[in-house]
């Protein structure tokens, strides 16, 4: 269990040398990861600029945001297509190429817009513009974080009604069973009768039960 989330944290938890592909939101502590392996979440990059295209004051800042918006959408509708089947491997290569293409130059065009504020998010998202488009290179990689903060939103949840926990122990208790159930969940299987695996092997003295059978694989 983390209590910051920085830098360090990350290389914690992913590790400093990790080759994986990272989804992530646009938080500065994954900046660390070379940009060919880190997908930078889709949804919040079009979440930032609905934001400019609703800008009060109008005008050329609210213009290229809508433009920017009509874009990040068409990628999310191509993306659907092709993962349904409706479009094939050449065609979704060819039509995200076109994409790519305008997004930049509209992001270009955004990072001069009278309104600083969404001048230096365009420029920000342009700096780390190979992010937006691992998935190109890397089948399978998702667009969004979508799927990794439904998994937390129990616990998140959790944690407002009971206003947390009273100690350091109780907190590592509460992440940590949360872990548990949440795997579970995803190799669908039974919580309490992992659970009580682990607690019957504890009570007896035994060794950890392999529950998730992580020897064998």
């Amino acid at each position: 269990m983390k209590y910051f989330r920085n830098k360090d944290a990350a290389k914690s938890v992913l590790g400093a040398q990790t080759q994986a592909i990272v989804v992530s939101d646009q938080c500065p502590s994954y900046n660390w990861i070379a940009p060919e392996r880190h997908q930078v979440c889709l949804a919040q990059v079009l979440r930032n600029l609905q934001q400019m295209a609703d800008y009060s004051g109008k005008g050329l800042t609210a213009n290229i945001g809508n433009r920017l918006v009509l874009l990040f959408k068409s990628v999310f509708r191509i993306q659907h297509r092709y993962e349904s089947g409706e479009v094939e491997e050449i065609m979704w290569r060819r039509r995200m190429q076109r994409l790519r293409r305008s997004i930049k130059r509209w992001l270009e065009c955004g990072g001069n817009v009278p309104a600083s504020r969404y001048a230096g998010r365009c420029r920000h998202i342009l700096k780390y513009e190979q992010g937006l488009w691992v998935f190109l290179n890397h089948p399978g990689t998702p667009l969004t974080n979508n799927e990794a903060e439904r998994c937390i939103r129990g616990s998140v949840i959790m944690r407002k009604i009971c206003y947390g926990t009273r100690s350091d122990r109780g907190e590592k208790f509460r992440s940590r069973l949360l872990s548990v159930v949440e795997t579970c969940k995803k190799r669908q299987l039974s919580p309490i009768t992992v659970i009580s695996k682990i607690v019957t092997a504890v009570v007896g003295n035994r060794e950890y039960p392999d529950v998730f059978d992580l020897v064998s694989a």
